[in-house]
């Protein structure tokens, strides 16, 4: 076995009805989750879900937070896509310091960057593709 730990937990999310029906339903997130998984060579511990309107995710996010902080093998937090978290690129920085501050790291199975936390929010703030860098620890 690789002396990296690699396991992770996986969350899916899904807003309403049509959004789990049309593309984002928890089987088609797990599959790409799970693809990304074993591509990296993680183990998938445990899996959360969430079906309901955005920004109700804070109660499955305190309870993966206390799960991780009780398996402290658990290096990863893993996605389909950040937006998955919160739409809100403060509070994804806000949940992604907490996470990192027990040695989780969130992985998005679909995005290829990082969110940034400019040190000013503007009403325009918004997930961009083109972002590059890692949240401020404030």
């Amino acid at each position: 076995m690789n002396s990296i730990n690699k396991d992770a937990i996986a969350f899916l999310k899904a807003v309403d009805r049509w959004d789990f029906d049309q593309y984002l339903s928890f089987d088609r997130q797990y599959k790409k989750i799970e693809k990304y998984a074993n591509k990296n060579n993680m183990k998938i511990c445990m899996v959360f879900d969430n079906f309901g309107p955005s920004g109700f995710v804070a109660k499955e996010l305190d309870e993966m937070l206390s799960y991780c902080s009780t398996n402290p093998n658990i290096k990863y937090l893993l996605v389909d896509s950040y937006e998955r978290i919160t739409r809100r690129p403060e509070d994804f920085c806000d949940w992604q310091n907490k996470f990192n501050a027990i040695g989780v790291t969130i992985k998005s199975t679909s995005q290829n960057y990082t969110i940034v936390r400019p040190l000013e929010w503007g009403e325009s703030s918004k997930f961009q593709s083109g972002l590059r860098g890692e949240c401020l620890v404030v």
